[in-house]
């Protein structure tokens, strides 16, 4: 998914649901936890470009 994708998603879940400024949170398998930050990392010899939530 890239960051165009991942804003219309959020645009659509928050005008769809009515919501106003959600908290946003990440789940991997069975675990949910608030996002504390977002964190741009450019590309290396060794890694992609990504955008990174933790």
């Amino acid at each position: 998914m890239d960051i165009g994708t991942f804003m219309e998603q959020l645009e659509d879940v928050e005008m769809s649901d009515g919501l106003w400024n959600p908290e946003v949170y990440i789940r991997i398998g069975l675990y949910q936890v608030k996002v504390s930050k977002v964190e741009y990392f450019p590309e290396t010899e060794d890694e992609y470009e990504a955008i990174i939530i933790s």
